[in-house]
This record gives C-alpha cells, structure tokens and sequence, in this order.
C-alpha cells in the first residue's frame, strides 16, 4: 500500500481521472495534482532492517544508549520501572517501518507498534530474569525476525531472597527446638520437684 508518506498528491484520486502512456508510465489525478509513475521501476526493498534500542531509561534517565548486540542488565527491585526507545536501522521510509515486542516472563503476546510509537515502558515488575525481544519491519513490509534480544535481571528484596527465606526458615526452626527444649526441661524439673515432695511426704508418715 502506498500513501501519502511515499509521495502521493493525496490519499483521494477523481474518477476515471488516469491513462497511461506510451512509455508504460500511469498517470493518475487527484484533489491535489497528479502522480506519475512507472509500475517496472517499482522496486521492494527485500533487506530486513537491524534494529537497535536507542535509549534504555529508568526513571526518565537514559542509563543506556545504543543497545545493538545482545546483553544483559541488572536492575535493583527499588528501580523497577523503565522504558526502552527503538529504531530500525532503514531509511527509504522511516515512517512506515513496524516493531514488535514482547518481555519474555512477564507479556503473554507480541504488542505491535509503528513507527510513530517507538518505545515500550513497564513497571512494578517482580525480582527475577526477564528476555526482552524486539522486532522490526522496514516500509516494505520485509520482517528482521532474529531481531534483538536483551536479558534484565531485577534483583529482589533481601526478603525475597532464597537463601534469606532459608535463614529465616531455619531461625524459626531453631527458635522453635530452643522453646520445645526449654519446655521440657521444665516438665522435667517439675515432675522432679513433685517427686522430690512426694518422698518427703511419705517419709514424714512413716
């Protein structure tokens, strides 16, 4: 589909307002003037486009900038919100190039954006490693499906730590032995001191 971007006079052309010439070439007439062209000089671009992530921001500050190959980031849980900038690396119409995206861990689907929505944002994500995957087309259509993938890692709280829910785990447990321990000693040494009664009771009977 062409359009307006691709230099048509408009989206509108009049009524039987074409014809075609010797040469091949259509003309076409429309509100705005006419658009001449030659159908064998169309050529699709069959080249998928590299895609880039052009700034990667936490809190409105750009930590990153250039992403092209893969890598690994590390967050703290305390900065869990962040949005990412994107681009195509195709210039024959920049304007009509396509993404797709998804956060492997978190999204359930692709989200498909154009080019006038380069970004995507999330926050509030849980401690944990998460891929994220970007996509993009150039104005022919023609997918980069390898695309670019980038690994996040979100450290957790402390609390949310295995080995800290392990220690905790194991002071209660600890905790516990301690209080079941002190309670039988103290069964044991009242079952001491009524016996110790009872002999002296039975002695003074006698």
């Amino acid at each position: 589909n062409y359009d307006v971007k691709d230099g048509l006079q408009g989206n509108v052309f009049a009524h039987n307002a074409s014809c075609r010439r010797d040469n091949g070439e259509l003309i076409y007439g429309g509100l705005n003037g006419f658009n001449r062209f030659d159908p064998a000089a169309i050529r699709n671009n069959p080249y998928p486009p590299p895609v880039v992530i052009t700034t990667f921001n936490e809190f409105n500050v750009a930590v990153r900038r250039d992403i092209a190959a893969p890598e690994t980031l590390q967050l703290s849980y305390r900065d869990n919100f962040f949005w990412l900038e994107f681009s195509a690396l195709d210039y024959a119409n920049p304007g009509k190039n396509r993404y797709r995206y998804m956060l492997e861990g978190f999204d359930k689907e692709w989200h498909d954006r154009d080019a006038g929505a380069r970004y995507a944002s999330y926050t509030n994500l849980d401690g944990g490693s998460y891929r994220f995957r970007l996509k993009a087309a150039n104005s022919d259509g023609v997918w980069n499906d390898a695309g670019l993938t980038v690994t996040i890692i979100i450290t957790p709280p402390l609390w949310e730590r295995g080995w800290f829910r392990w220690l905790v785990g194991l002071m209660i447990l600890a905790g516990a032995l301690l209080v079941t321990g002190a309670r039988i000693q103290s069964i044991q040494h009242q079952k001491a001191t009524l016996s110790a009664e009872v002999n002296q009771r039975t002695a003074e009977l006698r």
